[in-house]
């Protein structure tokens, strides 16, 4: 959320450059979604290791990746905004103190990332 009011709040955005940069976030969780499910389906219906298992798979995490890049090519296309980087370099440099809750939210996206959450044992 902090990432949408920094775009909001620094670059000059028409409502179709937000169309495209809403639509390609919801592109790239929807292609996610659909590839849990097919490993999901994979592991229930071939519980042991097979070649057309693994390709399956494969391609389903090949749907996210290219998403993924389609997404962040949007992105660069739409926010590579010199006037709105200089913009939020002076906010931060009058502001320094700002830069602890973005760092947060650096850190606590990275931890959810990242993190194994998972319980051993489970």
């Amino acid at each position: 959320m902090y990432g949408f009011l920094l775009v909001y709040d620094w670059f000059v955005l028409t409502r179709t450059e937000w169309g495209v940069l809403i639509l390609a976030t919801a592109l790239v969780l929807a292609a996610e979604a659909l590839n849990t499910a097919v490993e999901a389906l994979v592991d229930l219906v071939s519980p042991e290791k097979h070649p057309l298992a693994a390709k399956s798979k494969d391609a389903a995490a090949g749907a996210v990746l290219l998403c993924s890049v389609g997404a962040v090519a949007a992105g660069i296309a739409i926010l590579l905004q010199p006037a709105a980087f200089h913009a939020l370099y002076q906010y931060y440099a009058l502001k320094p103190l700002m830069l602890v809750p973005l760092g947060l939210s650096g850190i606590a996206a990275g931890l959810f990332v990242f993190a194994d959450w998972k319980r051993k044992g489970h």
